[in-house]
């Protein structure tokens, strides 16, 4: 059985839309190129927080396909406890791509951190979500969602 050996070409399925026919998978050269930083800067009262990933993939049937993510992350200290924040979460897989699905997604979101100490924090967050995704490969229109998170974070 093909799919049992550790060769090359053996996890090739990992990522598979369930009923598609992995012998139908594109089986060509793939020219894969990845750019990504962040930066990060935590002062005394302003935090700030950028990540940014550019791939592109170029296939014989496909084309060229440029994915872009970027995230960035504002918040302001008031004093040890009280932080509000603001971010930015952009996604955009293109249409071409040959492992995802193509997306377009738009976050935007305000929010409250009150940490109680170094190791526990309590955030909540009040969020809206724009997204224009594919169907069969088929572009619809974008959705609108507005959305509310909890969250109760602790280390060790």
């Amino acid at each position: 059985n093909h799919l049992k050996q550790n060769s090359s070409g053996s996890h090739v399925g990992h990522s598979i839309t369930p009923g598609v026919d992995p012998s139908e998978l594109y089986k060509g050269p793939v020219d894969f190129q990845l750019i990504s930083g962040s930066f990060a800067w935590f002062g005394k009262r302003l935090e700030l927080l950028n990540e940014f990933s550019f791939n592109q993939t170029r296939t014989d049937s496909l084309g060229t396909a440029d994915n872009i993510a970027n995230f960035t992350y504002l918040g302001y200290r008031f004093n040890d406890h009280n932080v509000p924040f603001m971010l930015v979460d952009y996604l955009k897989i293109a249409r071409n791509d040959l492992h995802i699905y193509p997306i377009e997604l738009l976050k935007v979101a305000v929010g409250y951190r009150y940490e109680f100490n170094y190791l526990v924090n309590l955030k909540a967050q009040v969020e809206h979500t724009w997204t224009r995704h594919s169907s069969d490969h088929l572009v619809h229109g974008h959705l609108g969602t507005l959305g509310f998170r909890l969250q109760l974070a602790y280390g060790f």
